[in-house]
C-alpha cells in the first residue's frame, strides 16, 4: 500500500490525467460521427433484378446497379425487404455492393449477388433499392 502523501498525490494525478485523455478521445469520436451525417445520398436504378430460390431453400438476390445520376458515386448500399402474403415484413437486409474505394461513374453499372437466409417460399413481395454517396 502507498503510505507517502506524495506517492498518493502522484497516483491521483496520473489517474486524473488518464481520465482526461479518455474523455477527450470520446468527445473527438462523437464530433467525427456528427460531421458524417450531412453526406449527400442518391438513389440508383436497379436493373435485371432476380429473386430466386437456391437448392437449399434460401433466397438469392441478384441484379445490376445502374448509376442514373449525373455524379460519381461510392459506398453503394443495397436495401432489401421481404414481405409475406398479408404484407407482414419477414426480414430486411442491408449490404454494401462495392468496396469502399470503388467509384461508379454516371451511366456505368455494377452487378451484385447475395444469398440471404430467408425462406423463399414465404416471400410474396419484395422491395430492393440502392443508394450511394455522391462524390464531390
Amino acid at each position: 500500500m502507498v503510505k507517502s502523501p506524495i506517492k498518493k498525490l502522484l497516483i491521483l494525478s496520473i489517474l486524473v490525467f488518464i481520465f482526461a485523455v479518455v474523455l477527450s478521445t470520446i468527445q473527438n469520436t462523437n464530433n467525427i460521427s456528427y460531421s458524417l451525417t450531412g453526406i449527400n445520398k442518391v438513389k440508383l436504378k436497379i436493373e435485371n433484378l432476380a429473386i430466386t430460390r437456391t437448392p437449399t431453400g434460401i433466397t438469392e438476390i441478384k441484379g445490376n446497379i445502374y448509376n442514373n445520376s449525373t455524379s460519381n458515386v461510392d459506398d453503394i448500399l443495397i436495401n432489401m425487404a421481404f414481405y409475406d402474403k398479408v404484407g407482414k415484413k419477414i426480414d430486411n437486409f442491408e449490404r454494401y455492393a462495392t468496396q469502399p474505394s470503388f467509384i461508379l461513374k454516371p451511366t456505368q453499372s455494377h452487378s451484385f449477388n447475395y444469398l440471404e437466409v430467408v425462406a423463399f417460399y414465404k416471400i410474396n413481395k419484395s422491395n430492393v433499392t440502392a443508394t450511394a454517396d455522391i462524390i464531390k
